[in-house]
């Protein structure tokens, strides 16, 4: 009887234990959030929080994802997603046999989608090698890991998913497949040349082209693409010109939206990788930006050549233009190279940016001392509770033998 009694205690004073070293796992996530934790110096982070699962702690808890705390860094973030995202490898072999594969972030990532698009090719390799986690996941933005990585040209983890077998022919909800978006990134050479369909007699008379074939683009329409490549490229030349700049620069934006009301495409960029959308929002003149925008179907969520979209543009250069860019259906929650929406980005860099895309001020949240302190006191009034539980029990099973 007394051996039993003296399991039940070790027991109850190891999930007493446990339990408190995953509230400091807990804590030191909720610190994380503004990632300065993992970006200038990770190694300390990660040394600290993997102390806390050596000795008990719970490694599948993640950040909290409370409305009043969405501006955070990476909400739904386990410390695996974060040891991917960042790409330190030792904390990622440590903990991916640990936590449960099924745990995604509020945007249905798994660590395989952070690795992928980050371009963490040895801590993508690491969790592959698992072969626990979907490496076909599908997150809220319909992208697998495969498709993350080929947007945002990481060829290194491209090619580690396609020599996993990722799957090729899922469907973004714009209806492209890998080979698709490759293209149109710059990574198709990397994509295994497509097999023939035709039986081989046919084959030799007619020989199967290797490549799949391109839709025939109407000769005005390329004219016109043509026009608006060289257009795009000339903003520079427009902007640094002093001589009636504001009359040049409404005359470039209105010949820009002509040429895409006429049928050119929208994907053309500068020297510096940004878009005509881009280019209106450095101007600081809602009146550019609107002539942009009010072209008949401009999509308004398309990435740079940078991995920005919009609002993350918006938040570098003209914060004022955040509600028109709202107005017009930009999504708040779209994620850059590096994982983050233009809301964390501007609290990033301190930017007012943040204040136009929360609508109004949040409240300053309670010191990270006086939460730590305040663990410290809960964890042991649970201790001290099932320390006096336990004595009791005790001194009841004495009186009985």
């Amino acid at each position: 009887m007394l051996g039993k009694i003296t399991n039940i205690f070790h027991q109850v004073r190891k999930t007493v234990n446990d339990s408190k070293q995953t509230s400091a796992l807990q804590d030191l996530l909720e610190q994380s959030t503004d990632m300065n934790f993992l970006y200038t110096d990770k190694d300390a982070y990660f040394n600290r929080a993997l102390a806390f699962v050596r000795q008990g702690a719970d490694p599948n808890v993640s950040t909290q994802t409370k409305l009043k705390d969405f501006f955070k860094k990476n909400p739904g973030y386990t410390l695996l997603h974060q040891a991917a995202l960042v790409g330190h490898t030792r904390a990622v072999q440590e903990l991916a046999p640990l936590v449960n594969p099924n745990n995604l972030t509020k945007d249905k990532e798994t660590p395989l989608h952070l690795a992928a698009r980050c371009g963490q090719a040895e801590a993508l390799h690491i969790l592959l090698n698992t072969k626990r986690f979907d490496i076909n996941a599908v997150n809220r933005f319909g992208m697998t890991p495969l498709y993350e990585a080929i947007r945002n040209k990481e060829r290194d983890t491209i090619w580690l998913l396609l020599q996993h077998g990722a799957r090729t022919d899922w469907l973004t909800p714009k209806g492209e497949n890998a080979f698709d978006l490759a293209q149109k990134y710059g990574n198709a050479d990397l994509f295994p040349k497509r097999q023939p369909t035709k039986p081989v007699s046919e084959q030799q008379e007619q020989p199967h082209s290797e490549e799949p074939p391109k839709p025939a683009v109407p000769p005005e329409i390329e004219a016109l693409n043509k026009q608006m490549k060289k257009h795009v490229m000339s903003f520079n030349d427009v902007y640094k010109n002093p001589d009636n700049r504001e009359k040049n620069l409404q005359n470039y934006f209105e010949k820009g939206a002509d040429l895409m009301r006429r049928g050119a495409a929208q994907d053309f960029f500068d020297p510096d990788g940004e878009s005509l959308l881009d280019q209106a929002i450095y101007t600081k003149n809602q009146d550019f930006m609107n002539i942009v925008i009010s072209v008949p179907g401009f999509q308004i969520n398309e990435p740079n050549k940078k991995g920005q979209y919009p609002l993350h543009v918006a938040v570098n250069y003209y914060p004022e233009g955040i509600p028109l860019l709202l107005e017009k259906g930009a999504d708040p929650e779209l994620l850059d190279k590096h994982g983050h929406t233009a809301l964390q980005n501007a609290f990033d860099q301190g930017s007012d940016a943040r204040l136009y895309l929360e609508g109004k001020k949040k409240s300053k949240e309670m010191s990270i001392q006086d939460r730590l302190k305040n663990l410290q006191q809960t964890t042991n009034d649970a201790f001290q509770e099932s320390r006096a539980r336990m004595d009791a029990l005790i001194n009841k099973n004495k009186k009985s033998l």
